[in-house]
């Protein structure tokens, strides 16, 4: 069953399962700004993505749209780590 996550739910997911953005983004070198990019989808990492799914406990795609059905978003520049 695919359940895309509005970014509500998403940090609603984190809270109750007591992982913040900061811990995310402490744990992957990155900023808190950039965590909240992806949650909020103004931005695109593949690796943020997967640590936020990973700290709720739920598929990547179940998550995040842009990687349902194993999508894996092209990006350009070097600031994006898809």
């Amino acid at each position: 069953m695919l359940l895309i996550m509005k970014a509500y739910e998403i940090n609603y997911h984190l809270a109750r399962n007591g992982v913040t953005k900061r811990e995310i983004a402490s744990s992957l070198g990155v900023t808190l700004q950039a965590v909240s990019g992806v949650v909020n989808d103004k931005s695109i990492s593949h690796r943020i993505a997967r640590a936020i799914a990973d700290a709720i406990g739920m598929p990547l795609g179940d998550v995040f749209e842009k990687y349902a059905n194993g999508n894996k978003v092209k990006t350009r520049g070097k600031n994006n780590d898809n």
